[in-house]
């Protein structure tokens, strides 16, 4: 993507102009803001931008349906993303169990149930291209970022408490700070247990 003009204006906002339109650079925020037809800042109509021009608190826009002038005070840049996403399925090994999710306590899984499935989701992540970011902690070493695929997936895990983590974002890099949790409790399986390693290291330790 090549960068064929820009302009900052009084705020410290760059404005850019790109082979496939408009981006806004928050410095702020760190985050680049993509101004589509019809969208963004540019009126809900379906209008092309051709240019823009930076006059002190004025914002003039060259468009398809001409002129438009907007006061650059009158724009709202912060991330108003408050959303946070819900869980909608749990499969454990292939059979749905979505049930637990409405007990508030933790879900209680036999040692045999260590393969799992969770789909999560929000009613408006097609309408405003959400992205989605998630985390079994623990497992995880860093958030899984996703927009297809809105299931994680879990085979073979040891025993023990688990926290599932989902939260909600744009694709310019704004994230809402609202994270949705799963508790999660899988049995460990006999030769897991503290004990039965605590026995194993005494035979051991016996035998030497």
């Amino acid at each position: 993507n090549i960068v064929n003009d820009n302009k900052e204006e009084g705020e410290g906002r760059l404005w850019l102009r790109s082979n496939d339109g408009f981006m806004i650079f928050d410095p702020q925020t760190k985050a680049f803001i993509q101004l589509h037809s019809g969208k963004g800042i540019i009126p809900a109509l379906p209008t092309k931008t051709y240019d823009l021009s930076l006059i002190d608190n004025r914002l003039i826009l060259c468009t398809s349906i001409g002129l438009l002038q907007t006061d650059l005070t009158d724009l709202d840049f912060s991330s108003k993303l408050s959303e946070k996403p819900i869980f909608s399925k749990f499969h454990i090994a292939n059979k749905d169990h979505s049930y637990l999710l409405f007990d508030r306590s933790a879900i209680q899984l036999r040692p045999e149930e260590d393969n799992f499935v969770i789909d999560f989701s929000h009613p408006d992540a097609s309408l405003r291209d959400y992205i989605f970011a998630y985390r079994l902690k623990g497992v995880d070493p860093d958030w899984v970022v996703t927009k297809e695929n809105t299931q994680a997936v879990y085979n073979n895990l040891p025993g023990g408490d688990y926290v599932f983590e989902a939260r909600m974002g744009n694709r310019y890099g704004q994230w809402s700070p609202e994270v949705t949790t799963l508790s999660i409790h899988l049995q460990s399986r006999w030769f897991q247990t503290f004990w039965f390693k605590a026995l194993a290291l005494l035979i051991l330790s016996g035998t030497v």
